[in-house]
């Protein structure tokens, strides 16, 4: 039990930490010196992950109607 909770946890801080990161908060440590441009790339594509999240509630839902219906 301890450790399927582990995974759980660590994967919810995993996508927390890449959201906080693409949000934007602790850029200002690592500020590129005078003249240089950098820009920012998020590391995760949240579009994609909206979308993909989206479609796998649907099936999980569609699945569990299947099974309760019966």
């Amino acid at each position: 039990m301890r450790f399927f909770f582990g995974i759980i946890v660590g994967a919810a801080l995993t996508i927390g930490v890449a959201y906080v990161h693409d949000l934007g908060y602790g850029h200002e440590a690592t500020a590129p010196a005078p003249g240089e441009t950098v820009a920012a790339k998020p590391f995760v594509n949240w579009d994609s992950v909206g979308i993909s999240a989206r479609a796998a509630a649907a099936a999980i839902r569609e699945q569990w109607d299947k099974l309760t219906s019966k």
